[in-house]
């Protein structure tokens, strides 16, 4: 006897009410696939941006993702013919809260934050079905639209960790191997050569993709919610242990080959695979010895159901439509639109004692892909300078944001020591880095401003520009003063200070003040 006991629903159906049975369920299910067209069709920006993922052939850590939604598919189809034949009903407040989190969703689009909007996608989806069918309804419907979190990118929240335990676990390897190796940061050195422990080689990909296999098996199993964690946690912890192995076996095969090993000289991508494969088949071999409790289906009395109104199904979906079109028909009817350049005031060619240095080759280059005006000049008094950057963007959408991944205010080959969060000598907030670079120490100062508001945090910067994009046109900018230090760096605040209060006094906005 198998380990695994269903109950098959017992549905005694007379001859009179099957053809009534039959015609209400194809109602459903056709209404069911105008809901979920809608759902596609209405938030089509989110869903090709997360396909834009699957298919990212550079950052391998969600190529996973179109298997993912393929099964995704299959769990819903067979939760839609399964609750087919029952009472579906309209749920007014989830079709309230579908309504608010359209407009979230709206919000997170304008605000460019991708993560925002794509996380929304499983829930907006589910809040449509709740709306159209009814609560019971969408409860059979919540783990094949939660499943599709397992491709959607907040697990590289959790990069940085797996990459520090990588880490961690190879030098204790190392250690008890006794091979030769010193560390520094990521970095390994052993006789033969340097390793690094860079961000893809944090197992992230692999762990996902384990606890993905381990959550689908509990569900194929239907396990109760106790054995299905054991699973999840048993997956994740042997996806973890297999990348420890996958890393120590490629730098024991650089030391042992004076770095001539294949996995070191022409690919170990596969190798990853293949010991992961390994991990799976020892999940498998566990994971039957767990403790079962299953959850048995519930008996179906051989009673007919009263059939739904078709009137009532017809509102249902119109509603669950009309709620989730609040943020897209929304966007529709206010286009983000480009700020006038009127606005763009340069910086001028001198201001009290400090002049514009036209001979100066500045080396520093911060980077905002995009950015509609940049301006960068070096200011002189006597020996002291000053480079002041300022760029402006009077539209953002996806990619051609303010804060993007691609742009940064320190530029290439410069690293940050310290960061302080303050108050400048106009009582208006400025973020003060030292940095470091070929030439040695800097004081720079730094600040967003979107529209006249200054702001320090860039979640903000992102939140309140796509507020205002719902209403208007918004200008948004970084403005970036920096200066080499001596002997110590508070000569060069001073003179960051200096320059920063001579323009504003000045009435130079240095930004996007309108």
């Amino acid at each position: 006897m198998s380990a695994h006991q269903y109950e098959r629903p017992l549905i005694a159906i007379g001859s009179g009410a099957k053809g009534t049975l039959a015609a209400r369920s194809w109602h459903v299910l056709i209404a069911f696939a105008v809901v979920s067209t809608a759902v596609l069709v209405a938030l089509w920006p989110s869903w090709k941006s997360v396909a834009l993922l699957w298919d990212d052939k550079e950052i391998l850590s969600y190529t996973h993702g179109w298997l993912v939604a393929a099964i995704c598919v299959v769990l819903l189809g067979r939760a839609c013919f399964r609750s087919a034949d029952q009472r579906v009903s309209i749920s007014w407040s989830a079709a309230l809260l579908l309504a608010l989190a359209s407009f979230l969703w709206l919000l997170m689009w304008r605000a460019a934050i991708a993560v925002g909007h794509q996380m929304l996608l499983p829930v907006l989806s589910w809040l449509a079905i709740c709306a159209a069918f009814g609560r019971a309804f969408a409860s059979r419907t919540t783990f094949a639209l939660a499943y599709l979190y397992f491709a959607l990118p907040v697990w590289s929240l959790g990069n940085g960790i797996l990459q520090a335990l990588t880490v961690a676990a190879v030098k204790a390897l190392l250690r008890l191997s006794g091979v030769p190796a010193y560390f520094e940061g990521n970095l390994v050195h052993i006789p033969s050569g340097v390793f690094e422990i860079a961000g893809g080689c944090s197992g992230l990909h692999f762990f996902i993709v384990a606890i993905a296999i381990a959550a689908l098996y509990g569900e194929v199993s239907r396990d109760s919610l106790r054995v299905r964690l054991l699973t999840i946690a048993l997956g994740g912890v042997l996806a973890i242990v297999s990348n420890w192995v996958r890393v120590f076996t490629i730098i024991i095969a650089g030391h042992l080959t004076d770095m001539q090993h294949y996995l070191i000289r022409v690919d170990h991508y596969y190798f990853g695979w293949f010991v992961f494969a390994l991990a799976m088949c020892a999940f498998f071999l566990i994971a039957r010895c767990l403790p079962l409790s299953t959850a048995s289906a519930p008996l179906t009395r051989g009673r007919a159901r009263p059939p739904a109104n078709p009137g009532c199904l017809v509102l249902g979906t119109v509603a669950a439509i009309a709620a989730l079109c609040v943020g897209p028909v929304w966007s529709m009817a206010s286009p983000i639109t480009p700020a006038p350049l009127v606005w763009h005031t340069p910086l001028p060619d001198s201001v009290e004692r400090w002049i514009v240095d036209q001979t100066s080759r500045e080396v520093w280059k911060p980077v905002f892909v995009g950015a509609d005006v940049e301006e960068q000049r070096t200011y002189r008094d006597g020996e002291r300078t000053v480079t002041v950057y300022v760029a402006s963007y009077f539209s953002q959408h996806q990619n051609k944001e303010l804060i993007g991944h691609d742009n940064s205010v320190l530029g290439r080959g410069v690293a940050q020591e310290d960061r302080v969060d303050q108050l400048g000598p106009d009582e208006l907030p400025v973020v003060e880095l030292i940095v470091l670079d070929g030439n040695g120490r800097s004081v720079l100062w730094y600040f967003y401003e979107v529209d006249a508001a200054r702001l320090t945090s860039s979640m903000a910067v992102q939140l309140i520009s796509g507020l205002k994009s719902l209403v208007g046109s918004p200008v948004a900018s970084v403005t970036a003063l920096r200066a080499a230090c001596s002997d110590t760096c508070q000569a060069a605040r001073e003179q960051v200070k200096e320059l920063y209060s001579a323009l504003r006094a000045k009435s130079v906005p240095m930004g996007a003040e309108r």
